[in-house]
């Protein structure tokens, strides 16, 4: 819980949100890691990945369903005078203005994600890729089972023992009218055993041993690029949650509890 001790409410279901609509384009794309949840304590995630509490004190709060678009909690390597937290936190908006195009125009919607085997060399991404690598914590992410007539059944993928996890991400930043905008984008690969069944791609699961490589300035981008390959989990798992999910606009606990034939999954 965030030191307010607030919690989102539910959008009532009679009206449909600006990120709902957002979102209906957004399940279009299926190369996509598109929502998230990150509800861990924070002083808990300040020492797992290593950074000072304070600086998002006021800030932080948890969640339960995190579309593209909104401020997500990144971490990234500390620049400035060294200290016992080597790290440092801050929040980004998910989806990175990209390029496309021979003339590399401004793409007309934010970049939520990027393809690991590309990620290196496309306009968009490969200056990020090389000078500005950020973790993502989450305590799992959603995909969507689709079945033969179209119908889209939530999943939610998790480490078994509840601890969060650290997907692989990077960060830019864009000089706009109203001053500098941070934002960031997930990368993805191809899925392993666990999450084909579901989907083809998942987001990019560090390990623990990876961060400080993950972050460091100056690493030698093919050894970046070897530590982004799709990997088994063994300690992760996934169940069948609320169709609840489908809407973005919802985010509270409930969220999350077993839904259908639990043992199905």
């Amino acid at each position: 819980m965030c030191a307010s001790g607030k919690v989102a409410l539910k959008t009532p279901v009679n009206k449909v949100s600006k990120t709902d609509r957002m979102m209906k384009t957004v399940t279009r794309e299926r190369n996509m890691c598109g929502r998230f949840g990150l509800f861990a304590e924070l002083d808990a995630l300040a020492e797992q990945f290593n950074f000072d509490p304070s600086i998002m004190q006021d800030i932080y709060q948890p969640r339960w369903n995190i579309p593209p678009t909104v401020p997500v909690l990144t971490v990234q390597q500390s620049l400035g005078e060294r200290t016992d937290s080597g790290n440092t936190a801050s929040l980004l908006r998910w989806g990175m203005k990209g390029v496309q195009g021979k003339n590399q125009t401004r793409a007309s919607r934010p970049l939520f994600n990027a393809r690991g085997e590309t990620v290196h060399r496309l306009p968009s991404f490969r200056r990020a890729f090389r000078e500005r690598r950020c973790l993502v914590p989450a305590d799992g992410f959603y995909e969507w089972i689709r079945d033969e007539s179209g119908n889209r059944t939530p999943v939610w993928f998790h480490r078994e023992d509840g601890a969060p996890i650290a997907f692989a991400g990077i960060w830019s930043s864009e000089s706009t009218s109203d001053g500098n905008i941070d934002s960031c984008a997930i990368i993805t690969c191809d899925a392993n055993e666990l999450v084909s069944g579901v989907h083809h791609r998942m987001p990019v699961i560090l390990p623990p041993e990876s961060y400080e490589h993950w972050l460091s300035p100056g690493e030698d981008p093919a050894d970046l690029r070897a530590i982004i390959q799709p990997r088994e989990w063994q300690d992760m798992s996934y169940y069948q949650v609320s169709s609840e999910v489908n809407r973005a606009s919802n985010d509270y606990p409930s969220l999350l509890e077993r839904a259908g034939q639990t043992g199905l999954w």
